[in-house]
């Protein structure tokens, strides 16, 4: 996994995905595969207690578009879905886990997990409103 983050950052993937030779299918497959070792890292990192390698606060890159194709469109759907799950999951270790977030007051984490309780409810709202 540590590979991958760091092929994925000298590559640029974090930032953008495209080069001027890119064809569209190419762009959004690269930036797939760069959300998807994003997502891979964040459920690495809460389970094995260690900092994230791919920091949000240094991705400027998008979600890639949906496909053109109708029968992929739904596995891109629930991409989207885990990438915003993974997104709240790193939230989760960066505020409560983390040395900074161990060492919160209890009221500060208390507050955090309340957060971070109704983003993960409203995610879960809105996956199960889709699937309907």
């Amino acid at each position: 996994m540590a590979s991958a983050a760091r092929m994925a950052q000298s590559l640029g993937y974090h930032r953008s995905v495209a080069s001027k030779d890119d064809k569209p299918d190419d762009v959004r497959l690269k930036a797939l595969l760069f959300w998807f070792i994003y997502s891979m890292d964040r459920s690495l990192s809460l389970c094995l207690g260690r900092a994230a390698l791919l920091p949000d606060y240094d991705i400027a890159l998008p979600y890639p578009s949906l496909s053109l194709d109708l029968s992929l469109q739904p596995w891109h759907i629930l991409f989207h879905y885990w990438f915003d799950c993974s997104r709240i999951t790193g939230e989760v270790y960066e505020h409560l886990y983390s040395v900074r977030g161990v060492s919160s007051s209890a009221e500060i984490r208390a507050k955090k997990v309340y957060e971070l309780s109704y983003r993960l409810q409203d995610w879960r709202d809105q996956v199960i409103a889709v699937s309907r």
